[in-house]
């Protein structure tokens, strides 16, 4: 997989100003991640950094309980930075290179950052680089088994490959950080059709932003295929499935 990361940051940024509306999904993996990350903070200021912040939901949950804390929001997208800035600090970078000194950093977090990133071992070695002593990582992404009905299309549509689980711990534990846990599950969604499925994705930036090749589809070619997947993943609440597989990690630097 190649990212093309100009697209990437095009797609993110030009999707920032209306996210909130339509990532109801993604803000509420957001949230279970503060839920989980909020019992970890200290009596004494901490300084939290949100890789991937987005517009910065997670900045501004934090802040509202914790107004003495530093927190920095960290986006590939100049727009979702435009857009958390509000809420804190908010700086343009790469999760491949983050801009902080070694051992400057009490928590982290990320919220479906990581799985937009070629280099995984090389991210996994920034976080652990960037954190303090025995600060914790926690990390929201998303598995191999993401959207398995689409990637049963075989290749019909263009789709971010995924890694599972075990690449995530292996390099974690590569780069020096402890899983001291890790849970994975399928969150299957309905939608009406399989083209609101797509927008679902390209409302909030998710469109296509990497080398993997895919056929070209005509409008009948792509009726066809919808009327298909509509037969074969029927939703039991009606319109169609698509599955979701949010995947969690608890680390700590060694």
């Amino acid at each position: 997989m190649m990212i093309q990361y100009a697209q990437l940051q095009q797609n993110f940024s030009r999707a920032a100003a209306q996210y909130g509306t339509h990532a109801q999904l993604q803000q509420q993996w957001r949230n279970e991640l503060f839920e989980r990350a909020f019992p970890h903070a200290g009596n004494a200021s901490m300084t939290v950094l949100d890789v991937g912040s987005g517009p910065g939901a997670f900045s501004r949950a934090w802040r509202t309980q914790r107004p003495q804390d530093v927190v920095l929001n960290l986006d590939i997208a100049f727009g979702m930075c435009m857009q958390a800035r509000s809420h804190a600090l908010s700086i343009q970078a790469s999760a491949c290179a983050l801009p902080m000194r070694d051992g400057s950093v009490d928590m982290l977090v990320s919220t479906l950052c990581l799985q937009w990133v070629d280099d995984l071992p090389g991210a996994m070695a920034e976080i652990a680089r960037v954190l303090k002593p025995r600060a914790v990582a926690m990390v929201m992404t998303l598995g191999a088994q993401t959207l398995q009905e689409l990637r049963a299309l075989n290749g019909a549509l263009r789709l971010l490959p995924m890694r599972d689980m075990v690449e995530y711990t292996h390099a974690a534990e590569q780069a020096g950080l402890a899983v001291n846990a890790h849970e994975q599950r399928m969150q299957p969604v309905a939608y009406a059709n399989l083209m609101a499925l797509l927008h679902s994705m390209r409302a909030i930036g998710a469109g296509a932003a990497f080398t993997t090749p895919a056929t070209r589809l005509t409008p009948g070619r792509f009726n066809a295929l919808a009327q298909a997947y509509a037969e074969r993943y029927p939703h039991t609440l009606g319109g169609v499935v698509g599955s979701w597989q949010p995947l969690y990690l608890h680390l700590v630097k060694e």
